[in-house]
């Protein structure tokens, strides 16, 4: 397991972000606890549980999105680091 974390966290990635892959994540965070990344199934499981209960709806979805924009804006980028 530490193996594939040092693997990760050293992978030079210096392609753009793609800002829909961002909100897709953001969009299927919740189906993704279940083992599921499926954009309908998660549409799905967002319109049940905001009829159940629409203040969970937007607590979730306001936690997915500070997860993973603290994991955008936290992360290291090689692209600002100096090679000297």
């Amino acid at each position: 397991m530490l193996l594939l974390i040092k693997r990760v966290s050293q992978n030079n990635s210096s392609a753009p972000l793609d800002w829909s892959l961002v909100g897709r994540g953001i969009l299927v965070s919740m189906s993704q606890v279940y083992g599921i990344d499926d954009c309908a199934t998660a549409i799905v499981m967002d319109v049940a549980v905001g009829a159940a209960s629409p203040m969970l709806l937007v607590t979730c979805t306001l936690g997915a999105t500070i997860g993973t924009l603290v994991g955008k804006y936290t992360s290291k980028d090689s692209s600002k680091t100096s090679h000297a």
